[in-house]
């Protein structure tokens, strides 16, 4: 297994902004920058400029993992917890009668999904 490193972190948070964005807007978002002006998680301006600088392929450490481990469980269970809301369950009730609205919420899920089987086999984890 590959040593925890700061790009595929980039991913994560990136789908998991996306399902909290999409969730709470209806709208699907998959810029960084962006999804993090309202996020406002003051780490994800030091991860994007670590991946500019090109120190992305560094090692995270021990300390760094065990945050983001804590932050990626909160962020999971915040975009689960939305999900579950009956305004919620109403919108995609009205976006699944739309195909092209249908197959970006598909691959966005998806895309959560693999993060979160991702993240569980660097962590050794299999909770949700």
């Amino acid at each position: 297994m590959s040593p925890p490193r700061v790009k595929p972190l980039l991913y994560v948070y990136r789908v998991l902004l996306t399902g909290t964005h999409l969730m709470q807007s209806g709208e699907v978002q998959a810029n960084l920058v962006k999804l993090n002006e309202s996020a406002k998680l003051p780490y994800i301006g030091d991860l994007i400029q670590r991946k500019i600088a090109g120190t992305e392929k560094e090692r995270l450490t021990e300390a760094d993992l065990d945050f983001h481990r804590s932050e990626y469980r909160h962020r999971f269970t915040k975009v689960a917890d939305l999900s579950r809301q009956p305004a919620q369950q109403h919108f995609f009730r009205e976006v699944f009668m739309d195909s092209d609205r249908r197959e970006q919420i598909r691959v966005t899920l998806r895309r959560l999904a693999e993060s979160q089987a991702a993240m569980n086999a660097r962590t050794g984890s299999s909770k949700s």
